[in-house]
């Protein structure tokens, strides 16, 4: 069998399955995972012959692809922000929209211009390690202003995370902290009074309600953890907790941006302002939603 005729093979068995909207992309993402090459070595080898041995295995990735498996987790990888991250069942596979938090923090890290004063980044609920690794790789020239750390509830995450800021960041120094929420995330920067003060707080909390993930999870989260998505009845639950939390734990000036759902952005807006954050500004991904609240102490 030529590499082409495995790929038709994997088509076919991946249109059997309910999400057909990117069969050919995922065929090949198998065939490159299988074959140990890039998409531009994948298409100069569509003519040789593949063993039985990678034959069988891309049939059988193929048929959990078509079980509803996400691709990210059949290749171990996902790329996000033009970076490519390690990924497992252990944490929440990274989504575009996040890019638009990222993206914000990144502009708002650049404007604070004032190099002989240290800038401390938390990053809550980090799962992948997606966000504080991108702001961590886009940020190598103020490294040593720049203080990096991520929370998580689940130290399965926080090894994950571990994993990505080692392979794309490697000499970045950073603080990994297992808490609930900004519970326990002292160790990263303390004051004189002992609480960590912090100048830029980022999140992607869990945030969907419990109606979309019961009585069964969509397709789309097939396998991705629940404690990664669940956000309680209307999936305000975290940010009850996390909001009040984070003021306490910025200085003066001190940037929350949080990541939010469909129709969430005026219920935490309300929830922002009487914890007594100011100049809320919100922001839309590419699809024009809402995607990110942005709040000064």
């Amino acid at each position: 069998m030529t590499l082409s005729q495995a790929l038709k093979s994997m088509r076919t068995v991946i249109a059997e399955g309910h999400d057909t909207s990117s069969i050919s992309l995922d065929a090949r993402l198998i065939a490159c995972f299988v074959m140990k090459v890039d998409t531009a070595q994948l298409l100069n080898r569509l003519n040789d012959s593949v063993t039985r041995v990678q034959e069988v295995l891309m049939l059988e990735l193929a048929q959990q692809r078509a079980q509803g498996k996400p691709i990210a987790y059949i290749v171990g990888h996902k790329e996000f922000m033009g970076l490519d991250f390690f990924v497992d069942e252990r944490v929440l596979i990274p989504r575009p929209d996040t890019e638009c938090l990222v993206g914000e923090a990144l502009d708002y890290i650049q404007q604070k211009t004032d190099v002989s004063q240290p800038f401390f980044i938390h990053d809550c609920c980090t799962g992948s390690g997606c966000i504080i690794t991108a702001l961590a790789f886009f940020c190598k020239s103020e490294w040593p202003r720049l203080h990096f750390s991520a929370s998580d509830i689940s130290q399965d995450a926080l090894d994950v995370a571990a994993r990505n800021l080692a392979r794309l960041v490697p000499a970045c120094e950073h603080i990994l902290v297992k808490a609930d929420l900004l519970q326990d995330v002292d160790v990263c920067r303390q004051t004189a009074d002992g609480r960590a003060t912090f100048d830029l707080i980022c999140s992607n909390p869990p945030y969907l309600p419990q109606n979309q993930l019961d009585p069964g999870m969509p397709a789309s989260y097939w396998g991705e953890p629940r404690i990664a998505l669940d956000g309680g009845k209307d999936g305000l639950d975290l940010y009850r907790d996390l909001i009040p939390q984070a003021y306490k734990r910025l200085r003066n000036r001190g940037a929350l941006f949080l990541e939010i759902g469909d129709q969430q952005e005026n219920l935490i807006k309300v929830l922002l302002e009487c914890t007594g954050f100011s100049d809320i500004v919100t922001k839309v991904d590419l699809t024009g939603n809402p995607r990110c609240l942005l709040a000064l102490k």
